[in-house]
């Protein structure tokens, strides 16, 4: 099930450690990594997941132990399911980190998660061009980052991929700055030069500031961006009998 592509220069950001705070109890980061996971058991388990999580309910009350799940999803030989990439995904099950998942939210999760967004699909095309390519995606976008501050508009991202000839709308745009991108605006700190000025000073500034200051930029991180183009690229979606 799994692609053996590899792009070049898409190193992979590694999620840094955070609390499980996106949707399904899971940040950004690890909701992509536990898409691929839950694509990965789905590929192989589709036919028979239920009966296996339902065995683990001995007591009929609607819950499984999470150690013991986790051993049974290993004992199933799931091709490329790592250990800790199911761990990650059963711990994100369990949000009071009790021991033990609900087993009907556990398979409507997986589903879930296993099923493809309509920004999947634009990252999975983008990412089949880069791997017929060999570009270096990242060190790329990265000369259209005239500020140096990691991240790109909406028209820079369209204008570097479409030097790598990678035609992407306006529309697909709006749907990866949707579910990828953040809004940001200068900071300011209402101060004076010093630090040390008056109260009325500083709010007299701070007023100023925000009639002035640049109207707020909506960005896309390009680290993270080629981060889940390598990611998507390593799976093939489900067929739709699956889901």
């Amino acid at each position: 099930m799994e692609a053996a592509t590899n792009f070049q220069g898409a190193d992979m950001d590694e999620p840094s450690p955070s609390k499980f705070s996106g949707p399904g109890g899971l940040s950004p980061e690890q909701e992509a990594q536990s898409k691929i996971t839950s694509r990965k058991i789905l590929a192989k388990l589709h036919s028979n997941l239920v009966e296996i999580v339902c065995k683990l309910d001995h007591l009929e009350e609607g819950i499984v132990n999470k150690a013991e799940l986790n051993q049974t999803l290993l004992d199933s030989k799931v091709p490329d399911l790592a250990p800790e990439e199911l761990n990650n995904l059963l711990k994100s099950q369990d949000k009071g980190q009790k021991g033990y998942i609900a087993a009907s939210k556990f398979i409507d999760n997986i589903y879930e998660l296993a099923s493809e967004s309509e920004s999947d699909g634009v990252l999975r095309r983008i990412a089949n061009a880069v791997a017929h390519q060999g570009t270096n995606l990242k060190e790329h976008l990265r000369e259209f980052d005239s500020q140096d501050t990691g991240t790109l508009e909406k028209a820079q991202l369209k204008k570097g991929l479409r030097q790598c000839s990678i035609a992407v709308s306006d529309s697909e745009l709006d749907i990866l700055f949707k579910d990828m991108g953040r809004k940001m605006k200068p900071r300011t700190d209402g101060l004076d030069g010093d630090g040390m000025g008056s109260l009325k000073k500083r709010k007299d500034q701070s007023a100023q500031q925000r009639r002035s200051q640049p109207a707020t930029k909506e960005l896309i991180d390009i680290g993270k961006f080629v981060a889940s183009i390598n990611l998507i690229g390593k799976s093939k979606p489900l067929p739709g009998y699956v889901l």
